[in-house]
């Protein structure tokens, strides 16, 4: 389901847009007035204290601007809150639509069908439950992590099991999804591919969402591939999401595919998202370039702004500074091929 105007809805006969706020075209209307009144009542707070006090006494004359946009804010955020609720949001964030309307469509082989499927990404349920259902996640990830407003015991179980909870909508989906191929007959001689774009770190190391670090729950991303006409098939060693495009290429032209280096690369920028001025000294230590480099049975993780090392596993398992010797050396010997450019520092061979 491709967004017109992307650059990837082309080369294809027939294609489909399900777009919208999440899936949800409904509530676009009620998002862009939400939006608006939201920026209106910030711009409140943005310069001098005299063009703040000019902008509460604006017209109309008995109706400060101040109260008008609280009120306008308050109205948006009500009725979006209702369309969402209707949506049973954020249980469902589209794809059971998406899925559901796969049997409205007449499919001709050859095919390419691209689904992603929302519903194990944040918000969960319990936090629309706890927080409101216009919680804004990043920012509470992010006041957790500097330490400001920290998530307690209770939320952190209530974001675990709403995320398993999650995990069993997306699995009954895909189950869905197996049974329409198999019953339109497109199973058996399909090639197909799940994964994901990346994990969810769940307070396991004291971090709450994804994007700054590069731990395992957050890179070891489920792969499962089925070949075409119950082919049989095991890659063995690292693999990366970026060869996916030649396993596509190599199977659908009845080759083997076999990894190209046995070595894997994942990468981080820091923290992804605005970091409000009150974080920025807090969180600097988080907000770096890392690279994390995977080959066997071993993961090092690179700090590119301290030239350090944060991190060595061997099969998932930390190991202790003092035992990293020679797994340090080749790290770094295949991070040095890794195009970072050249603000990426790499700490001195050992």
């Amino acid at each position: 389901m491709l967004l017109r105007g992307s650059g990837v809805d082309r080369g294809f006969n027939l294609w489909y847009s399900r777009t919208g706020y999440w899936v949800y075209p409904e509530t676009e209307e009620e998002v862009r007035e939400y939006s608006r009144a939201l920026r209106s009542l910030r711009t409140l707070r943005s310069g001098s204290t005299l063009s703040r006090i000019l902008r509460l006494l604006s017209p109309p004359p008995f109706q400060p601007k101040a109260l008008k946009d609280y009120l306008r804010l308050m109205n948006s955020a009500r009725r979006l809150s209702s369309r969402l609720k209707e949506a049973c949001f954020p249980r469902n964030k589209g794809g059971e639509r998406i899925v559901g309307s796969l049997e409205g469509i007449s499919f001709e082989a050859p095919l390419f069908l691209f689904l992603n499927l929302f519903e194990v990404h944040e918000p969960y349920p319990y936090e629309v439950k706890r927080f409101g259902p216009l919680v804004r996640e990043s920012r509470l990830q992010l006041e957790d992590l500097a330490g400001l407003k920290p998530l307690s015991e209770r939320d952190v179980e209530g974001i675990r099991s709403s995320y398993r909870s999650q995990v069993k909508v997306a699995d009954s989906l895909v189950c869905d999804l197996l049974k329409f191929l198999k019953g339109n007959g497109l199973y058996q001689d399909s090639l197909l591919i799940l994964t994901s774009d990346h994990g969810q770190s769940l307070k396991e190391r004291g971090y709450y969402g994804h994007g700054i670090f590069l731990y395992d729950e957050l890179v070891r991303v489920p792969l499962m591939v089925k070949l075409p006409k119950a082919r049989a098939g095991r890659v063995e060693g690292p693999f990366s999401l970026v060869e996916i495009p030649q396993l596509i290429g190599e199977v659908l032209e009845g080759g083997n595919y076999a990894p190209r280096t046995g070595v894997a690369y994942a990468e981080s920028f820091g923290v992804h998202s605005f970091l409000p001025e009150h974080l920025r000294d807090r969180l600097k230590w988080a907000d770096a370039k890392r690279l994390a480099v995977f080959y066997r049975d071993t993961k090092v993780v690179l700090n590119g702004d301290l030239g350090e090392v944060e991190e060595m596993s061997v099969n998932s398992t930390p190991l202790p500074r003092w035992k990293w010797g020679e797994r340090v050396g080749k790290a770094l010997q295949l991070a040095s091929t890794f195009e970072w450019g050249r603000d990426f520092l790499l700490p001195p061979a050992p």
